[in-house]
């Protein structure tokens, strides 16, 4: 029971439906099915909020998704012996990197980024773009102890939902003591781009080990960020209690 309600928490509260995993693509990848990397994800083409800087912070790329998903394809097929394949693949990254390149200012903004007075870091409009966001997932706090009060609060945030009153129901569920954190995978495209170039000049000359490095070097390369969504009203309860706060 715990667990349900733990779980439409997570969904409905986000605004954004994330039905969908990078471990899971890679498995359906690893299952033959990396050729379908340029449909529409549902975790990137996922609904954002009204709110233009949540927009920001929430969007994620669909060309970065893509690119990694290549990359990994790519990965995959070298340790499976099927090297023939790995050239394309890695032109198929390559091409949704620049893509993806072309899009990147649109992940900037002015203003600080921020949830619930959260910052999530500055970018101004002017400058280059190089890092973008293209996987994320919502978490509730594993702590989470649910209680009759609690209940009744995400009762009402159920039914504010059900009507489409998202501002709404997140108050009932920050009354409701639910502690929500965003976290995304950002990608930098200038040196994902020369990992991959690397790999594509490797396997010309062979040198699959050595491609298979310079992809690894591309993953190792991705970066995590997170950021508080939705913070409980216990806590600021709980900071005003302490000796001298004010």
């Amino acid at each position: 029971m715990m667990s349900n309600i733990l779980s439409k928490i997570t969904l409905a509260t986000a605004a954004v439906v994330l039905t969908a995993s990078f471990s899971s693509l890679v498995q359906a990848q690893q299952a033959g099915a990396a050729e379908s990397g340029k449909a529409k994800d549902a975790v990137v083409s996922a609904a954002a909020p009204k709110d233009e800087t949540e927009k920001t912070l929430l969007k994620l790329s669909q060309d970065g998704f893509n690119a990694m998903r290549f990359v990994r394809a790519a990965r995959v097929s070298l340790f499976n012996g099927k090297t023939d394949q790995v050239p394309e693949l890695l032109k198929d990254a390559k091409t949704a990197l620049e893509s993806a390149e072309k899009e990147a200012p649109s992940f900037a903004v002015k203003v600080s980024e921020s949830l619930n007075g959260k910052s999530a870091g500055t970018e101004s409009e002017t400058e280059k773009v190089d890092v973008i966001p293209i996987d994320a997932s919502i978490a509730v706090a594993d702590d989470y102890v649910l209680t009759n009060e609690k209940k009744a609060h995400i009762a009402k945030a159920n039914e504010h939902f059900k009507k489409g009153q998202s501002k709404e129901a997140m108050e009932e569920l920050r009354l409701a003591d639910v502690d929500l954190n965003y976290t995304r995978t950002l990608m930098p495209l200038n040196s994902t781009m020369k990992h991959v170039d690397q790999a594509l000049k490797l396997l010309g000359e062979h040198k699959y080990y050595e491609a298979n490095l310079a992809l690894k070097a591309a993953e190792d390369g991705l970066t995590i960020e997170t950021v508080n969504l939705l913070e409980p009203a216990g806590k600021h309860a709980a900071a005003a209690a302490k000796p001298g706060a004010k």
